[in-house]
């Protein structure tokens, strides 16, 4: 039998490899450029002995399929004046890094080294990714990405659209409590890996499907720490904690499998399920770590502690080996509820349940 030791290892270096696909790069290839805080923006930097200044200038004077390293400091609106003459992106862009390239980005020093702060800048996102196979950071070399007063809801952290096979890891998004931390808009085969989301509207958000969120902890969102719409996304080994929902699916062919929803204000999972062109689709929650949420009402069943609130689900529900708090399952604190405003046959969604807590693996 593997030791959990080992299997937290192969998780990380599978998830790691899966993520940098693309060829190794030397460090004085031409296929590798820099940015830095004592780098001067124009048409040739980014050479080590050139470093440019900015993010969109060295993504600019990169080729397709480039290795980008960012050095430590602040990327973005350098004095908080509200203009974006120190990134200077495409004004049709809405945003304030602008990835367009297929091009792998990655910080040399890691995220809480590396800034990208968009300060007052009224822009829909702080980052746009619209370039299929595009990767924003890797396992201990990602960015930290803040913002203030910025638009409600349309906005993101960072944005991913009109792409697929994205890669988004190693990051830290905290922008503010009306916008997304990380949205997936369009496109299939995206991962959304080992990233800290926190203080926004929405920890994580995606609309779409075949994507794999994995390995992120989110926090003290004001809405839900991880939403998930579209079909057959994979969320596994997640984190969810303080949001008001901590892990919120809606569509079919979900699988959540080895997160921890714990001490949500509301539901830890909310489940609204329905079925599409009239065939139902079945959703397996498995493996998770369930309990302590649900001090305040759920919305769909008015009631508190409700570990699983389930609405509008038309397909079979998997909820099976699950811990729920307690050896003894769903039920009175300390464990959580199912709370079920559709479903009367309860036992049958959540036995046999798990007798201890699962050790979730640690991406961050």
């Amino acid at each position: 039998m593997l030791t959990t030791r080992f299997l937290h290892r192969t998780l990380q270096v599978g998830l790691l490899a899966f993520a940098t696909g693309a060829a190794a790069h030397s460090d004085d290839s031409k296929d590798v450029l820099y940015a830095a805080n004592n780098g001067i923006d124009s048409a040739t930097c980014g050479a080590r002995s050139s470093p440019c200044r900015s993010i969109n200038q060295t993504i600019a004077n990169a080729s397709a399929g480039a290795l980008i390293i960012v050095g430590p400091g602040v990327y973005g609106d350098l004095n908080r004046d509200g203009d974006l003459t120190e990134e200077n992106p495409d004004p049709a862009c809405r945003c304030v890094f602008d990835i367009n390239k297929r091009v792998t980005i990655i910080s040399r020093e890691g995220a809480q080294q590396t800034v990208l702060d968009v300060g007052p800048v009224q822009r829909d996102y702080a980052v746009r990714i619209d370039a299929t196979g595009a990767v924003f950071g890797r396992e201990l070399r990602g960015f930290t990405v803040i913002g203030r007063g910025l638009q409600p809801l349309g906005f993101a952290g960072i944005r991913i659209e009109f792409a697929d096979r994205v890669t988004v890891m190693g990051n830290t998004v905290a922008v503010d409590d009306h916008t997304n931390g990380i949205w997936i808009v369009d496109g299939t085969g995206h991962l959304i890996a080992g990233n800290i989301s926190a203080h926004n509207a929405n920890g994580i958000a995606v609309n779409t499907g075949g994507n794999r969120i994995r390995g992120n902890y989110t926090y003290d969102n004001a809405l839900r720490g991880i939403v998930v719409e579209g079909e057959s996304n994979l969320i596994e080994f997640n984190t969810s904690t303080g949001n008001d929902v901590g892990i919120r699916l809606l569509g079919p062919g979900h699988v959540a499998v080895g997160n921890s929803v714990l001490g949500n204000r509301s539901a830890g999972f909310f489940l609204d399920i329905s079925s599409i062109s009239g065939v139902p689709h079945d959703v397996r929650l498995t493996r998770n770590n369930i309990y302590g949420n649900g001090v305040v009402p759920d919305v769909a069943s008015s009631r508190l502690n409700c570990g699983l609130s389930i609405a509008n689900a038309s397909g079979p529900i998997d909820a099976r080996h699950n811990y729920w708090g307690t050896a003894e399952g769903p039920g009175a604190d300390p464990a959580d509820e199912v709370c079920n405003s559709t479903r009367p046959a309860i036992a049958e969604l959540v036995r046999p349940f798990a007798k201890t807590e699962f050790r979730i693996p640690n991406f961050w």
